[in-house]
């Protein structure tokens, strides 16, 4: 599997807010394959495969991914297998996490179903993209 550096990163708003843009949302019955990027917000109903890079990444319940994810705050309520990189990270409790999550602040809600590790970086490591995304 190829390994691919990124230096891509959300910045937080001029007032410490983590969206930028708009929010964006795909639907239930959407399914998408590829890479995904805003400055904003992004909540998946649907499934997505591939990477994403957002601002604030929603993972709705009933919601599938697939991939890699790098933003500053990633909620996660549905099924994830992957990768994610942001300093704030929340797992729901009917959430279902497979893979890793690098992280600085983490909350993990009674009920959630986890099968992944959990590493924690300090915010330097998200501030100065140290990251390696794996490619899907």
């Amino acid at each position: 599997m190829a390994i691919a550096t990124s230096k891509r990163k959300p910045e937080p708003g001029a007032e410490g807010a983590v969206t930028q843009g708009p929010p964006s949302r795909l639907g239930e019955e959407l399914r998408v394959t590829g890479r995904l990027a805003t400055k904003g917000e992004l909540a998946v109903e649907g499934a997505v495969v591939g990477d994403i890079f957002a601002a604030r990444f929603v993972l709705e319940s009933g919601g599938y991914f697939e991939g890699n994810v790098v933003a500053q705050e990633v909620l996660i309520h549905g099924h994830l297998d992957g990768r994610v990189i942001a300093p704030v990270v929340k797992v729901g409790v009917n959430a279902t996490v497979n893979g890793k999550v690098f992280h600085h602040t983490i909350m993990v809600e009674e009920g959630a179903r986890l099968d992944a590790r959990f590493p924690w970086r300090p915010m330097n490591y998200f501030e100065e993209g140290q990251y390696e995304l794996q490619e899907t």
